[in-house]
């Protein structure tokens, strides 16, 4: 009688919610066990509420571990209060999953990109709400997705109830409820967890401290709370509730058990840290089971009124944050200075915070003091081109090629205002490289001595500060001032009215007023590529051409770069061609899987793509490679410049230290080590964007600078009155061709 009065109870439960829940299914199959207590059924799914109106959010409600989605909302009426707000909500089939938390983020990104396809609900307004292990996959969502950068969306907040966050400390708890042998449920789960955590990062804190920093959200005592830093800019409310009778008496347990000792230690770290959303709410004796029983660890300590409050101001200031980052600024428009510091201090402490080797090309102290003299350049007349200039240079100190800013999409600027003249470096002279009808003087080849009375060589110099390359790389420095020279020119003389040169004929220096014609501009195509995977033979020579523009080919699109790769060295070997020239120019890197791919069939002995020990993304190329059975084994040419970056500077280290081919060209503008896998932010009140690296990646080589890029077997330099269009690179590979 009382499991079918049970099994009732549960059907009129179901039958009330279903009244308000719409469910989709996701899949037939659990197979990490992501929602457990659910009978038979093995269906992963998730409920949705949707609201009247167009949804201001998205709420996301996660049960405690083991705990059912039914038993969840009937403790709660946070969904109904959320629904009257016009926020949708999401409530993933998800109360228990792994350790480990990897495979969980997959099936919630799968449902939040249904929700956001399907109601346009904004990926910027998402908001966690989670109870235990709820709470601490939720927390772990917000770290990966800053940290990582893998997650459909980035949460705006998170609101987490009594979870464990240290995971180091709550080790140590479990030894001491293991020791004290007082509650049987309590030691059991403590045994367990012990257990479990001893198996996934191989043995205690102690013995294994960075797997344990590396899993938690917060490390205490570690620098800026271990992961906590990259939760910056998460709002975060926690609840815990304090029970002293149930410690003592229930428990014979004290504070240092408490999980609200670590939450309110976490809370304080994120504040330290400059997360201003960053609240905790510590409630006595309001914890309370389903059943009555005073429990801490309940749904009860939520306040209802006080959590939509807190989620809605937080979307208030996201729309007041979107509305102020998308205004397009005029060049000469200004803000106050305090806004411009604020945005500075943001961006040096996400460098600090984020990158992992910001002082690796400046020290510690050239860098403050450079940021202090930075300080004191920003007054109220500044413009807010100024400022976006000034966060560049910021930016490239660190000399990192995948840490920068970015002006474009907060700048009301055209090419129309950019300096005129098609130019190029030629070592340290700057030469006109096409004719200008607007000023007759102006013929092609005329050296360009002073532009606004500032010598060209100080000019190069100041523009190549504020230019983010790795090790500050001079090849790739001077070939991005090349191509890029009339935006350059024009952000560092800050949008000049107009524009007079000084140029050298004959010895003879002269001075020239532009008179500007708009239409005059032209630029130089002659590496420009439509396509980045080409293919051709040419039969004559016994050659094929492979060109590889870019490896940006991940996960789905992975399959198309070595599809492509594999039709090529399938022709190569029907028709017996000899000689190969893969052509990696301009080619500025991308998935490493396409590098390996590559090399498989270009390599003749195994290799390690990764020095071990240097990466968590890819484990797989830490160990030896064998290439294929049916790799090209004739003569081989690389073509390579200075636009060679990341994954392609990678590939090329590798390349040279295994005296794989013949490289041709000019320096690469990477080397054997770059950082990578960004977070991407805006700062706060200019809406510049920004970018910071936060991993290291290093092949498995020595012998080379971290400073230098990757010399070519065969330098080849185009002297300045060599047409656009002529292949040196081409050229030198026809004459060790035909040489043999």
């Amino acid at each position: 009688m009382k499991t079918w009065l049970s099994i009732l109870i549960l059907l009129l439960t179901q039958q009330t919610i279903s009244q308000e829940l719409i469910k989709r299914e996701i899949s037939k199959d659990d197979p990490y066990s992501f929602y457990i207590n659910d009978n038979d059924s093995t269906n992963l799914f998730y409920y949705k509420m949707v609201p009247n109106k167009a949804p201001i959010g998205a709420l996301i409600l996660l049960p405690s571990g083991g705990e059912s989605i039914e038993s969840m909302l009937n403790q709660i009426t946070l969904h109904k209060e959320a629904l009257k707000n016009n926020l949708l909500v999401v409530i993933p089939s998800y109360n228990w999953g792994t350790i480990q938390q990897i495979p969980e983020i997959s099936f919630f990104d799968t449902i939040f990109e249904q929700v956001v396809n399907e109601h346009k609900v904004s990926k910027d307004n998402f908001i966690f709400c989670g109870l235990s292990n709820g709470a601490m996959i939720a927390l772990t969502y917000g770290v990966r997705s800053v940290r990582d950068s893998n997650t459909y969306i980035i949460p705006k907040g998170i609101i987490g109830l009594d979870p464990p966050v240290d995971l180091s400390r709550f080790y140590n708890y479990c030894e001491r409820e293991i020791e004290r042998n007082f509650s049987e449920a309590g030691v059991n789960e403590a045994k367990w967890l012990k257990n479990v955590y001893n198996q996934v990062y191989g043995g205690s804190p102690d013995s294994f401290p960075t797997q344990y920093q590396e899993a938690s959200v917060f490390s205490y005592g570690s620098p800026k709370g271990g992961n906590a830093k990259y939760l910056n800019d998460i709002g975060i409310l926690m609840y815990s509730d304090l029970n002293i009778d149930f410690l003592l008496n229930q428990r014979k347990r004290d504070l240092y058990d408490w999980n609200g000792t670590d939450i309110v230690a976490f809370v304080n770290q994120l504040q330290i840290n400059g997360n201003k959303n960053a609240e905790v709410i510590i409630s006595q004796n309001k914890g309370k089971r389903p059943d009555g029983t005073l429990h801490p660890h309940s749904w009860s300590i939520l306040n209802t009124k006080t959590t939509i409050e807190w989620i809605l101001e937080l979307l208030k200031e996201n729309k007041a944050d979107h509305n102020k980052q998308t205004h397009k600024y005029f060049v000469n428009e200004k803000l106050q200075k305090s806004d411009y510091i604020e945005d500075l201090n943001q961006l040096v402490d996400s460098l600090q915070t984020y990158h992992p080797q910001p002082y690796e090309f400046i020290s510690k102290n050239d860098f403050e003091s450079f940021i202090n003299v930075t300080k004191n350049k920003i007054t109220d007349s500044t413009t807010v081109s100024e400022f976006a200039w000034i966060s560049s240079e910021v930016a490239a100190k660190v000399g990192c090629l995948h840490t920068n800013t970015s002006a474009s999409s907060i700048l009301n600027f055209s090419s129309e205002m950019f300096f005129p003249l098609n130019v190029k470096y030629v070592d340290s002279k700057l030469y006109l490289t096409d004719t200008y009808k607007p000023n007759t003087e102006l013929k092609t080849h005329t050296e360009i001595v002073k532009i606004n009375g500032i010598d060209v060589l100080e000019l190069k110099n100041k523009i190549a500060n504020h230019i983010s390359s790795d090790g500050y790389n001079e090849k790739f420095l001077d070939e991005i001032i090349n191509r890029n020279f009339g935006y350059f020119c024009t952000l560092q003389l800050n949008f000049p009215t107009g524009y007079k040169l000084e140029i050298k004929e004959d010895n003879i220096k002269k001075e020239v007023l532009l008179n500007k014609n708009l239409n005059n501009q032209t630029s130089d195509n002659s590496n420009t590529q439509t396509k980045n995977l080409e293919f051709e033979i040419n039969t004559p020579e016994n050659l094929a051409v492979i060109t590889i523009k870019s490896f940006v080919y991940y996960d789905d699109q992975l399959p198309v770069f070595k599809s492509f790769v594999d039709s090529c060295f399938k022709q190569i070997k029907s028709q017996q061609i000899k000689n190969v020239v893969i052509d990696l120019r301009d080619n500025g890197g991308g998935d490493p899987y396409c590098a390996t791919h590559l090399l498989q069939y270009i390599s003749n002995k195994s290799f390690r793509y990764y020095k071990k020990g240097s990466t968590d993304a890819y484990k797989d190329l830490e160990k030896k490679i064998k290439p294929f059975k049916n790799n090209f084994s004739g003569k081989l040419y690389i073509l390579i410049n200075s636009l060679c970056c990341s994954t392609t500077g990678h590939l090329c280290s590798i390349l040279k230290y295994h005296n794989i081919g013949t490289l041709i060209g000019s320096e690469t503008g990477a080397t054997y080590s770059c950082n990578a896998n960004n977070i991407n932010f805006k700062l706060k009140n200019t809406g510049i964007s920004a970018s910071v690296a936060t991993k290291t990646y290093q092949t498995d080589v020595t012998g080379f600078k971290k400073n230098r890029g990757i010399i070519p077997d065969y330098q080849t330099t185009k002297n300045l009155k060599d047409t656009p269009n002529k292949d040196m690179e081409m050229k030198q590979v026809m004459e060790l061709i035909n040489a043999k």
